[in-house]
């Protein structure tokens, strides 16, 4: 049977709710995205149009979300379309979409037993520059535990449309920057609109993706930018755990936000970030009111995380979502 895959979404505003998760940026260049630095590469053979989507047990038109779900920051009737054919690369299937005007990628295991659990991967923005980091954290939760993955845009980043506002915060931060001056005032003015925009977007997606037959929960978070995966975490109820890269900049609020997070957490930080306050980023760690949180500080600069981490990150979300955990990957059943 081919259809268009097209689902109308029903998204949030933030609503208080003493759950939170994180996320799992583990190799991200959160500069490139808070000094407005563009993607140039450009992933190649994706088009919008009807794919092949055997049965599914969803109908054309389903409504996404859940009943009594605040108004949204998105328009009325958003839809969420399949813009690629999919493709099946080591048993992993990737798609791309769009939610409106938002594009995104999904990856799923190829063959699941049953609907995967789904980890939101959060990155600095330019998805295309960021695809090939974010296919091989998906790849390796995909085919060693059986997870899918997903990533959308940020805000103001790719080809998504910019913001006055906030060209003018990341110059101002820039300049900042490079005279060697305190940056507070500007990140204060440059990250909480973004989290307040990106964060109804990303709640918006995962009542999109919950509807699909392939995925279910539990639900995790992985990434940054750091405000980002706080903010979701506070008013995200489904999100089970999240795992944290202490490699952006964290404006006052979130700190605040930091202290009402419940749920467990792993922040990984490189000790020698040249882009990263470590001083801020251990306050941060502090401030987290998770009862169950874990810092991992490995030597070297922001982009030299230890490969390791990437499977001690999913290790950590296959312990919280009751997976089956041994000393190595352990193959998806």
């Amino acid at each position: 049977m081919r259809i268009e895959a097209v689902l109308p979404v029903v998204g949030h505003t933030a609503r208080p709710n003493n759950r939170i998760c994180k996320g799992d940026c583990w190799i991200a260049d959160t500069a490139d995205t808070v000094l407005g630095v563009r993607a140039t590469e450009r992933g190649g053979g994706t088009r919008e149009g009807s794919i092949d989507v055997g049965a599914p047990s969803w109908s054309h038109g389903r409504t996404v979300g859940r009943p009594g779900a605040p108004p949204t920051t998105l328009p009325k009737g958003t839809t969420m379309r399949f813009t690629s054919e999919p493709r099946t690369d080591d048993g992993v299937v990737e798609r791309h979409f769009a939610l409106g005007d938002i594009p995104g990628i999904i990856w799923t295991p190829a063959s699941p037993s049953a609907p995967a659990p789904l980890i939101l991967l959060g990155h600095p923005g330019g998805l295309p520059k960021m695809h090939r980091r974010l296919a091989e954290r998906a790849r390796t939760s995909a085919t060693e535990y059986g997870f899918a993955a997903a990533a959308i845009e940020l805000p103001g980043s790719g080809d998504r449309p910019r913001s006055t506002d906030a060209e003018r915060a990341r110059a101002d931060l820039r300049r900042a920057m490079a005279a060697g001056e305190p940056v507070g005032e500007i990140v204060d003015r440059l990250i909480p609109p973004l989290v307040t925009q990106a964060v109804p977007e990303w709640q918006a997606t995962l009542d999109a993706l919950l509807s699909l037959p392939d995925i279910g929960g539990p639900v995790g978070y992985a990434g940054g930018v750091i405000a980002i995966g706080i903010r979701l975490a506070l008013v995200e109820p489904r999100i089970a755990a999240a795992a944290l890269f202490a490699g952006s900049f964290v404006p006052a609020s979130t700190f605040e936000e930091a202290r009402q997070i419940t749920i467990p957490l792993l922040m990984l930080l490189q000790w020698d970030d040249e882009r990263n306050d470590r001083q801020a980023a251990l306050d941060l760690f502090d401030a987290l009111g998770a009862k169950e949180k874990t810092l991992h500080a490995n030597m070297g600069g922001h982009a030299g995380v230890p490969q390791f981490e990437v499977d001690e990150g999913s290790r950590f979300f296959a312990r919280h979502f009751n997976r089956e955990v041994s000393d190595g990957p352990t193959p998806a059943r």
